[in-house]
């Protein structure tokens, strides 16, 4: 098996009974590669369609070396950009967010319906998921463990998914299309060239939101999130 398929379908086999992903996990790894390469060939046409013509507008190369998936909640947009090797990231597409539940702030623990607020990558791909396909979120990441650690919290939760449909409680929701479009991409890409930052607004142009979450490390969580979304200096327009 090629080393793509092992370490996809090592993150897979860790989360095949997640909310987000298929409640049957009896798949193999060769169920999972064939599945695998006949969705991603599909999507693929849709992509070169959609997205192709984007790509080539904002002058990047596509496949990208690398992608970033900004989510923002207030706003309820993912931002999708792209960068080639020595250029700065050029903004692609705006997504609409269809469904996501909470609100301002990240998450505490398991079951609280918060999206997790942070800098992220993927984990791993689910071509079964129930909700089209997903993608999964590698939350809690080492800022998690550590407050979660530093607060005596446990059980933070996971299984955080960017996936298609239009509902979704703690995970994001972009719609069948998108997310298979984003599928694609994500794999032609390489989970772990792929960044997901995760506010609670468009940090960039406006301070924080703040909700009924609210631990006392939030303002230097969202010092951080800001501090990455410095890379990304384009402004978007959100229509």
């Amino acid at each position: 098996m090629k080393l793509k398929y092992k370490i996809m379908m090592m993150g897979l086999l860790t989360t095949l009974i997640a909310g987000c992903v298929s409640r049957q996990p009896q798949y193999s790894a060769r169920e999972y590669r064939d599945v695998m390469h006949k969705k991603v060939n599909h999507f693929d046409k849709m992509v070169k369609k959609d997205l192709e013509p984007e790509f080539k507008e904002a002058h990047v190369d596509y496949p990208p070396k690398k992608m970033a998936l900004l989510i923002f909640k207030d706003e309820r947009i993912m931002e999708l950009w792209a960068q080639n090797p020595d250029q700065p990231w050029k903004l692609i597409k705006n997504i609409h967010v269809l469904g996501a539940s909470g609100g301002p702030g990240p998450k505490l623990r398991e079951g609280d319906r918060q999206v997790p607020e942070g800098v992220y990558h993927i984990s791993a791909l689910n071509p079964f998921s129930k909700y089209d396909v997903s993608m999964r979120i590698d939350y809690p990441n080492s800022f998690d463990l550590e407050r979660a650690h530093h607060d005596g919290r446990y059980q933070l939760g996971g299984d955080i998914y960017i996936h298609g449909g239009h509902f979704s409680i703690g995970c994001i929701a972009v719609g069948n299309k998108l997310a298979e479009e984003l599928f694609a991409m994500v794999y032609h890409v390489g989970l772990k060239n792929v960044t997901v930052v995760i506010a609670p607004n468009d940090l960039r142009h406006a301070p924080p939101v703040i909700g009924d979450v609210h631990p006392s490390w939030l303002m230097v969580l969202n010092n951080h999130i800001k501090r990455r979304l410095q890379a990304f200096s384009q402004n978007s327009v959100y229509s």
